[in-house]
């Protein structure tokens, strides 16, 4: 036994260990795989960003044109309100010159009978 013991301590083994040479490459995969997730990722976050940025400038022009056209729709309706108000008043003091009118004539008397 003591011959054995002694050739197994003078056996050195120069580089790395077969053992683990195998969970060494499956980290390398693993760091490589989990890499270009995160490259996929960013790159589509890159874009979401830009679609994100392009659809905010659409909606922001949405918007102007709406308070525009709101805008001049309101202008647009207070003119149509005034003249509807002059027409009614046009209306109504035809109505009251009409009445007027028809109440200073001399209307011969009829008798009423109840």
């Amino acid at each position: 036994l003591a011959s054995s013991k002694g050739a197994h301590a003078a056996l050195w083994i120069y580089g790395p260990n077969p053992i683990f040479t195998g969970v060494a490459r499956l980290e390398e995969v693993s760091a490589s795989v989990q890499n270009t997730a995160l490259e996929q990722a960013l790159k589509k976050t890159e874009i979401s960003q830009a679609v994100a940025e392009k659809n905010l400038a659409f909606a922001q022009d949405l918007v102007a044109k709406y308070s525009s056209k709101m805008k001049t729709g309101n202008t647009r309706l207070s003119l149509v309100e005034a003249q509807i108000e002059k027409q009614i008043h046009q209306v109504n003091s035809v109505e009251d010159n009409i009445v007027d009118k028809v109440c200073s004539s001399t209307v011969p008397n009829i008798p009423v009978i109840l």
